[in-house]
């Protein structure tokens, strides 16, 4: 059977690509956007009563996902797990559902703390979070139940670091939000995050994340659960910076500017 559906509305935020984002909804509570529901809505009737409620479900669309997979990697996991077993994005059918704390509501605009969706997701549906029944704490949780629950690590920056980051947001390329997202919980060595072991020395893991054509180096203290970045550098071989090789990507000039600027 061929189902279809009309959205109700557009999710609104800073963060354009997946990886600016928590892994779940709720994670971190700098991230923030709202959802504006459609015109043809009238806002004042479907939005009433919604107030009072702190929570609420989000349906929604994955209309960034590239078809589905019947197993997946998750960042929890060494093994790959069977969709339907995960949240991931690579489903059947690229629907979403995410449980997100409503702020305010302004109009025909819904205000949401700490969401993990990206800009222009579109919305499928709206419903409220009711704690008497949507939550079970004694649930099983299947193959995570033998899982840690993950540690929040501290992160530090050389001053150099801070520099270059700075630098970098200057001019649109803000990997400070993706070193939050990407190492406070799970910094260890991971080829499906790009992270490299580069070296080990007694409980220091010398490591580098990789983010598009940025490369970061940091260092990993597994007794403080805390790591400190220490540089950033271009992830450019010189043929590529010379302009002998054609990038895939337009940021090439941006790359000489910051070596010219920070590697002297």
């Amino acid at each position: 059977m061929e189902l279809s559906y009309q959205t109700i509305g557009m999710f609104h935020s800073a963060s354009n690509e997946k990886y600016q984002l928590p892994i779940q909804s709720g994670l971190d509570k700098d991230e923030s956007g709202y959802i504006s529901l459609d015109p043809s809505l009238d806002y004042n009737q479907v939005l009433s009563d919604l107030n009072g409620f702190s929570h609420i479900w989000v349906i929604f669309h994955f209309h960034k996902s590239a078809g589905w997979k019947p197993k997946v990697n998750v960042p929890r996991s060494s093994t790959k797990k069977g969709v339907f077993s995960t949240r991931s994005p690579h489903r059947p059918n690229s629907v979403g559902l995410s449980c997100v704390k409503l702020t305010k509501i302004e109009k025909n605009m819904l205000w949401l703390e700490a969401p993990d969706l990206i800009n222009e997701t579109p919305i499928l549906d709206i419903k409220p979070y009711l704690s008497y029944c949507d939550s079970i704490p004694d649930a099983d949780k299947g193959w995570l139940e033998d899982l840690e629950k993950p540690q929040e690590h501290e992160i530090f920056f050389t001053n150099s670091a801070s520099r270059q980051l700075s630098w970098l947001k200057e001019n649109h390329v803000d990997l400070l939000e993706y070193i939050d997202t990407t190492l406070k919980f799970y910094p260890n060595p991971d080829k499906k995050k790009r992270i490299v072991l580069i070296k080990k020395e007694n409980e220091i893991y010398h490591c580098e994340l990789s983010c598009k054509t940025w490369r970061i180096n940091y260092q990993l203290n597994m007794n403080k659960q805390s790591l400190t970045v220490v540089h950033i550098f271009s992830g450019y071989k010189e043929e590529y910076l010379n302009f002998e090789i054609k990038s895939n990507w337009p940021d090439v000039p941006l790359h000489n500017l910051f070596n010219e600027k920070f590697n002297r």
